[in-house]
């Protein structure tokens, strides 16, 4: 989860300021622009316990250790938060979770590269502290109140507010401060009057902030950001970007992937949005399934990479990425089918072996 943004500090005086500012990010598509965010959990390679952020072995050592690669830390109150380089940055998710939000970039060979090299930095750096990175989109062992809480200062307002959505504001920033203002209105804030700062109104970068803390699939910025899955492992990293890329960033395929899904009824679409995550591939939509439906997406997919025709520098385009992607359409099975299979068969009922399976 990002820190505070770095908008600028202009007041708002009319509510139009707050589409303006969305809209701003509109450019042309020769700008357009690629960037990888993805999540990892760390544990202890002795008890696979999530490590606290103090310690020789905590997540604070980690960071100190990932900023040898030339990273620049960011502390609050005197601990390491976060690390920024190069329109990048590694910051701390509420449990300890280690997150990079990559560069804008042009390609996704270039934006895998990045994923890469900060994956290789991460190993180097929680090897000595017998540490080790977990690829997974969920803590499969220890329950929420066993995690670690790490310092800083929108977690702690966070961590007691669990009506997420329903709530909202969360804080404002001020003077490198997080201040409390969960359950109160942004609304109030235009008219000065939120109770935790009472006659002052909220800047464009207080509308910026607020924002990070909604929680949508697709969080509308300056930019897109695609919220779907943050995590896995390092062959998937990549594969999720070339997907959007493949149906976003080229018309044709665009205007293909709205023909497929533009006569779904509301209905249909929480009906696909409740039935996948208890029958992925197989859920039945339409008369087939929806494995069916996710070829057909990830045909027009590589259509649209391949008409970028963005080449490595062994003259191979951006469909490469999709390919795990693929093997799993074709197969009908999900990588969380197959972890299933593993835990009841070969893993004896124990989740242990993950920690060594799907370890980066």
């Amino acid at each position: 989860m990002s820190g505070p943004s770095h908008v600028a500090e202009q007041p708002i005086e009319r509510r139009a300021q707050l589409v303006e500012y969305l809209a701003a990010g509109g450019r042309p598509a020769a700008d357009w622009k690629i960037g990888t965010e993805h999540e990892k959990f760390v544990f202890r390679t002795d008890d696979l316990r999530p490590p606290p952020y103090e310690g020789e072995r905590g997540i604070g050592a980690l960071l100190r250790g990932i900023a040898c690669c030339g990273w620049e830390p960011v502390e609050e109150d005197g601990n390491i938060i976060a690390l920024a380089r190069d329109k990048a940055s590694v910051t701390l998710e509420p449990a300890g979770q280690l997150e990079l939000s990559g560069a804008p970039l042009e390609t996704i060979h270039q934006t895998c590269c990045e994923v890469q090299d900060h994956l290789d930095c991460v190993r180097r750096a929680a090897e000595p502290l017998r540490l080790g990175i977990l690829g997974m989109g969920f803590q499969p062992k220890w329950k929420r109140d066993e995690m670690p809480w790490m310092p800083k200062g929108r977690y702690a307002i966070m961590r007691y507010t669990d009506y997420l959505l329903d709530v909202p504001m969360y804080f404002v920033h001020r003077h490198g401060k997080y201040i409390d203002c969960a359950g109160q209105s942004f609304r109030d804030f235009l008219e000065g009057k939120l109770p935790a700062l009472l006659g002052e109104k909220p800047t464009l970068r207080d509308w910026s902030d607020h924002m990070t803390t909604a929680f949508p699939e697709v969080r509308l910025k300056q930019y897109l950001e695609m919220r779907g899955a943050d995590g896995g492992p390092s062959n998937r990293l990549c594969a999720l970007p070339a997907l959007w890329v493949g149906l976003l960033y080229d018309q044709t395929a665009l205007d293909a992937a709205w023909d497929l899904v533009k006569d779904f009824s509301m209905a249909e679409r929480h009906a696909l949005r409740d039935g996948v995550p208890k029958h992925a591939l197989k859920l039945p939509f339409r008369g087939e399934t929806v494995r069916e439906l996710s070829l057909r997406a990830l045909e027009i997919a590589g259509e649209g990479l391949k008409r970028r025709a963005k080449l490595n520098r062994n003259g191979v385009d951006e469909t490469m990425f999709l390919q795990p992607l693929i093997e799993f359409a074709e197969a009908g099975q999900t990588p969380a089918e197959r972890k299933l299979e593993l835990f009841r068969n070969e893993w004896n009922g124990s989740v242990d072996p993950v920690f060594r399976e799907f370890a980066y």
